[in-house]
């Protein structure tokens, strides 16, 4: 039987410790060094002039050349929001806009006084998950970005559909396309799995492939959640010089949704069992269909003791659980609300007789905000508390009113459920539903 000498063993750590720190020292690697670890230079970022110009950024990473033989996924990703990860119907370019000119050119240490100043660096704070090519780019493409968002606001303020539209073009061609994630970002454990190269896409297999990237080689992580997690991560990013918290999903799907007994990925849900493939549509879209989250309600009525009085009152009672792999909602806490709405009416004329709203919001922007909109990064304002709905946990609720008898027996209530974008502050702005349950029930007189 081997049986080792501590003593030894000891030393001869203590030696081989010391050896690959002098390795280290004499010959350091030079992803210690500060530049990229080996590999780096094969990428595309590596082996491409850097571009100038948003059409050359477009051009680096285009999608178009992959529909020739993946139309049908190449359309499924056309509706998707992340083929318009930068422009989103207008909504990302204004929050875009509003970071720059509220946020980095007012904060003192940003070094931005003006939107000239504007370099990639200071964009990263959004692109890093909108747009992680923009790494890629010179800063005259961030200060086009600037420019062409400028023109697209000046003509709608104008009047200008035409310019408008044209601005939106071009910056739709900015988006998360298939070298994203089939090529760029494709490899995370980068010092085990090497970098990915300039002629390769990732995928499920290796092989041969046709065009211009003549190689297939299997992306590792491409079918777990992780994956996602490089955008939809755990809140702060930590890693920028102004931690912001914007996506929050995979941070619940580790701690809640996994740690509760969940076992499914980001990709089974918004991919395989939705059929909807590289359309990946979540809440934020319609096609949701009542899948993620469940809704019970009960309404009765009974008799209450007011000292000596028996009042008639009606309790309403709703339960909500979600069966989705994170919380809902999830993301920025200052656009998103899940609304529980109970109303009633009764008596022969429907008269109103209770009607109240509650609202879940996602996990605090608490020492994450990006200081816009008189918050700084460390604001304590007590609006700050995560109500979203955990996965796979009912929350119930309870309605209670005071009602007449004669309403309560011709009476009815309806429960709703919605998921919307707040614009400008306001749940009922006109904003279409993300999301919508509805429920009416009747009344039933107390036992």
């Amino acid at each position: 039987m081997f049986r080792r000498n501590p003593a030894k063993s000891a030393c001869s750590l203590a030696w081989t410790t010391s050896a690959v720190l002098a390795a280290v020292l004499l010959f350091p690697p030079r992803v210690l060094a500060g530049t990229a670890g080996v590999g780096w230079d094969e990428t595309i970022a590596a082996k491409s002039v850097k571009p100038g110009t948003v059409a050359g950024l477009a051009k680096l990473y285009d999608s178009g050349p992959c529909a020739e033989c993946h139309r049908g996924i190449y359309d499924q990703w056309r509706k998707s929001t992340h083929s318009a990860s930068m422009f989103n119907g207008g909504r990302m370019t204004a929050a875009l806009r509003k970071f720059i000119l509220e946020g980095l050119v007012r904060w003192p240490s940003s070094g931005v006084k003006a939107p000239g100043d504007v370099k990639v660096k200071h964009l990263m704070v959004c692109a890093k998950c909108h747009l992680p090519q923009l790494a890629d780019a010179t800063d005259e493409v961030a200060r086009e970005i600037l420019e062409t968002i400028e023109t697209w606001q000046g003509a709608i303020d104008g009047n200008d559909p035409k310019t408008r539209d044209q601005a939106a073009e071009k910056l739709s061609s900015l988006n998360i396309g298939c070298l994203l994630c089939h090529n760029r970002n494709a490899v995370i454990h980068k010092l085990v799995d090497g970098y990915p190269a300039a002629g390769a896409v990732y995928g499920n297999r290796e092989g041969a492939h046709p065009g211009s990237f003549a190689v297939m080689k299997k992306g590792e992580s491409l079918g777990e959640s992780i994956f996602c997690g490089q955008c939809h991560g755990y809140g702060p990013n930590f890693d920028l010089e102004n931690p912001v918290q914007c996506a929050t999903a995979y941070g619940s799907y580790l701690f809640a949704y996994v740690r509760g007994g969940g076992g499914e990925t980001c990709q089974d849900c918004h991919m395989r069992k939705n059929r909807l493939g590289h359309n990946m549509q979540g809440a934020s879209e319609p096609v949701m269909d009542n899948a993620a989250l469940d809704v019970a309600t009960e309404v009765r009525g009974y008799l209450w003791k007011d000292v000596s009085t028996y009042v008639p009152r009606v309790v309403v009672e709703v339960s909500l659980t979600n069966r989705a792999g994170h919380a809902i909602p999830e993301g920025p806490p200052s656009s998103k609300r899940l609304a529980l709405e109970v109303t009633a009416t009764g008596g022969n004329n429907d008269a109103p007789l209770f009607s109240e709203t509650r609202n879940y919001r996602a996990v605090s922007m608490r020492f994450g905000r990006s200081g816009l909109m008189g918050e700084g990064p460390h604001e304590n304002s007590g609006f700050t508390d995560d109500t979203s709905l955990p996965p796979l946990q009912a929350v119930r609720e309870r309605f209670d009113f005071v009602a007449k008898s004669e309403d309560i027996a011709g009476g009815r209530v309806v429960v709703r459920v919605r998921i919307r974008q707040l614009e400008d502050g306001a749940l009922d702005s006109g904003a279409p539903d993300w999301y919508e349950f509805r429920k009416e029930l009747k009344m039933e007189k107390y036992p």
